[in-house]
């Protein structure tokens, strides 16, 4: 049998299961009836016959339904795909199944509505994506910006924004580690935001100390805990004050704020 294994946010495929896939007749049957369950357990998601799910594999594609997702899969790497509705604009997303995503569906789009306003309003000429999601907001903001940079700890996730990315615009993908110095050095801080949305642990005061020598125009924070918000909030405030805020709670609690550059 398919040995899938669920955790938040992942399905692992064991790719010992995967070695007589082309003898397998019966390998859309396993695969659709392990990815429903996980889906229905994990991810809230009730499988629905008039969806649809592709998969590829060595060559070979098959098709399964399920609830508003397509799900590619290709040489043993699988991508969710996501149509995502952002105050009125569709988005087609692309995300590994490693991948950090937002898991509550109204936190999602009230988190995303909330920077969406705020960013249109603005006049951005560079956008930095620092976490989780880099790949998400990299495709839903890349019509406001010319240059892009996406960084993160984990490779999935790059892998994800160079998928997503807008092959026009100047993109930028770098694998970092949060503790390093000079993380940012290669950025053109050319009227920039930044979108950052780390870990439970919060951005960290190593993490903080880089971006403060960046100093951004804007800086966007996403935490999921506020014993880590109030944390970072005590360096953030050296070189920014908060310009609006929002607590967004559903099934967990996720804090937004926008900060802006101090003016001397």
């Amino acid at each position: 049998m398919l040995n899938i294994k669920p955790c938040r946010n992942k399905i692992i495929f064991n790719g010992k299961d995967l070695i007589d896939i082309n003898k397998s007749k019966n390998i859309f049957n396993i695969i659709n009836i392990h990815i429903k369950k996980i889906l229905h357990e994990y991810y809230d998601v009730i499988p629905k016959d008039n969806s649809l799910i592709e998969i590829q594999a060595n060559n070979i594609d098959y098709n399964m339904s399920i609830n508003g997702f397509t799900v590619l899969w290709k040489y043993n790497y699988m991508y969710f795909k996501e149509i995502i509705s952002i105050n009125d604009y569709n988005f087609t997303i692309y995300r590994g199944i490693k991948s950090f995503h937002q898991t509550d569906d109204n936190i999602r789009l009230l988190l995303y509505n909330y920077i969406d306003k705020f960013l249109r309003l603005n006049n951005f000429k560079t956008g930095i994506f620092l976490g989780g999601e880099t790949y998400l907001f990299g495709k839903i903001f890349s019509d406001l910006i010319n240059n892009i940079y996406y960084y993160s700890d984990y490779q999935s996730l790059i892998n994800d924004a160079i998928i997503n990315s807008n092959k026009i615009k100047n993109n930028y993908f770098k694998l970092i580690n949060y503790n390093g110095t000079d993380l940012f050095n290669d950025i053109i801080n050319d009227n920039a935001f930044m979108i950052a949305n780390v870990s439970k642990k919060g951005l960290e005061i190593n993490l903080i100390k880089e971006i403060n020598k960046l100093l951004p125009t804007v800086l966007i924070t996403i935490h999921c805990s506020l014993t880590s918000y109030n944390n970072d909030l005590k360096y953030i405030l050296n070189h920014y004050y908060i310009y609006n805020n929002k607590t967004i709670e559903t099934n967990y609690k996720v804090i937004v704020s926008i900060f802006k550059i101090k003016v001397n």
